[in-house]
Order: C-alpha cells, then sequence, then structure tokens
C-alpha cells in the first residue's frame, strides 16, 4: 500500500495523574512497593501534528515515522516529565510562586510605572501558587506515611491493612473533609478490630486455645500499626477539603478524575 499524503492534527495532549494507593503487593517486592508509593500530578505528554506528503510505502513504514518523530519529541519534554513526579510538581509550583512575586512588579513597572499594582499581582500569584503547593506537599507527606505503614504491615503481618474507607471521595470543603476523616476511622477501626475478634475466634475453634494465642501474636502489628494508616488517610482528607474550599477549581478538577465508586 502506498500513502501519497498523511497527516496528523490537531496535537494531541495526554494529562496524566495517578496516585498509587492500593498498589502494594507484597510478591512484587520492590517493584509493588515503589507503584504504591509513586505519584504523578499534571504529567503531560504532547505529541505534535504531523504531516508526510511526499509518500509512505506501506502502513507499517508510516507508523515507525510516526513514533520516531514522536520520541524525538518527547526527549525534549523529560524535564516536564521529572518535573511532575511526586513533590516534585509541588516544589515547582512553590517555586514559581516566588518567581511571580519578583517579577509581577518588574513586569508592570515596565508595562505602566504602577510598581504597586504589580506588588499586588505578585502577591496573590505568591499567596496562591505556595497554599496550593503546601497542601499538596501535606498531602504527599500523609500519602507517604501511609503507604510505608502498609509496607511494615505487609512484612510484619501475614495480612494486609486495611484500605481506608471512602477513598475515591473527594471533599467539597473543610466541614466535608473533617466528616469524612470521621467516617474513616470509625469504619476502620471497627474493620481491624471485628477483623483481628474473627480471626482469633477461628483459631481458637480450630486449634484450641494456644492457635488463638498464636493469632493474636500475628494480628498485633496490624492492630498497632493500623491507627498510623487511618490517622494519615483521615487527616489527607481535612487538608484536600480545606484546599477545595480555597480553590473550588481543584475541587471540579479533582471531581472529573477521580470518579467516587
Amino acid at each position: 500500500m502506498f500513502i501519497k499524503n498523511f497527516t496528523f492534527s490537531p496535537p494531541f495532549t495526554a494529562s496524566i495523574d495517578y496516585v498509587g494507593h492500593n498498589s502494594i503487593d507484597i510478591s512484587q517486592r520492590l517493584t509493588g512497593v515503589a507503584l504504591a508509593l509513586a505519584q504523578l500530578r499534571n504529567f503531560q505528554i504532547k505529541l505534535k501534528a504531523l504531516h508526510f506528503n511526499r509518500g509512505v510505502l506501506g502502513v507499517r513504514k508510516l507508523f515507525n515515522m510516526c513514533v520516531e518523530t514522536w520520541i524525538k519529541d518527547v526527549t525534549y519534554q523529560i524535564p516536564k516529565v521529572i518535573a511532575s513526579v511526586g513533590p516534585m510538581s509541588s516544589l515547582v509550583q512553590f517555586f514559581y510562586g516566588f518567581f511571580e512575586l519578583v517579577w509581577q512588579p518588574i513586569l508592570q513597572y515596565r508595562k505602566d510605572g504602577r510598581i504597586v499594582r504589580g506588588l499586588q499581582k505578585g502577591a496573590h500569584a505568591f499567596t496562591s501558587s505556595t497554599a496550593v503547593a503546601f497542601m499538596d506537599l501535606t498531602n504527599t507527606f500523609f500519602h507517604g506515611c501511609q503507604g510505608v505503614a502498609e509496607v511494615l504491615v505487609l512484612f510484619i503481618s501475614s495480612g494486609t491493612a486495611v484500605q481506608p474507607a471512602v477513598m475515591n471521595v473527594q471533599p467539597r470543603d473543610v466541614r466535608a473533609g473533617f466528616n469524612m476523616a470521621m467516617v474513616i476511622a470509625t469504619e476502620d477501626a471497627q474493620k481491624v478490630f471485628s477483623t483481628a475478634i474473627r480471626n482469633v475466634t477461628l483459631e481458637k475453634e480450630a486449634k484450641g486455645y494456644a492457635g488463638a494465642l498464636g493469632e493474636v501474636v500475628r494480628q498485633t502489628p496490624k492492630v498497632v500499626i493500623q491507627p498510623a494508616i487511618t490517622t494519615t488517610s483521615a487527616l489527607s482528607k481535612v487538608v484536600t477539603g480545606a484546599r477545595n474550599q480555597l480553590f473550588p477549581d481543584s475541587y471540579r478538577e479533582d471531581a472529573m478524575k477521580y470518579k467516587s465508586e
């Protein structure tokens, strides 16, 4: 097949956010842990428009030409990719706020000499950027602590950690965040203790008091570490609610990304 002309247009942009909860797999060891703790925020890949008008012989050759062109283009996007990994996106946003604080007065002064107006714009940009960055960094810290605690449960105990409730629900404001935090704390405590009591009872019926004692020993690490998982998840909801109340656009964006189950 001879393709005389080929056009790929308009340019395509894929934006990806990834939070690795519920991904820890003890059988995968380091791979599972890395997937669980990894985060991507506003990770964008742009594929530019293509136009071949000299003719291409075969679909496979056309495909290879497109891939080669896009790979070269994506290579130049690597700094942006790195900036989207883990807390780097929040740090970039934090330093962007400092940059705007300095640059806006200079820009406004060059434009019309109103340096006070520039200071106001810079202060507003600085406050917005640093506030969002601080809350995102706080959430990243809580997520990391939760992941570490889940890994400890996997390595120390024979079972898995109880996953916090309402994981995919985004609170609209601080009040909703507190309500979700209370739901998480209550439901997780009930799950942990009811599971532990049920397992101990089953072991007692099967193996007697010796089996029950052994099960108590096995359940102890989970019962001790689980509150850390629950607390970090609950605090994350409160921080997210505060961010969404201050910046409603963040709530609408998250509502589109993370559908409730």
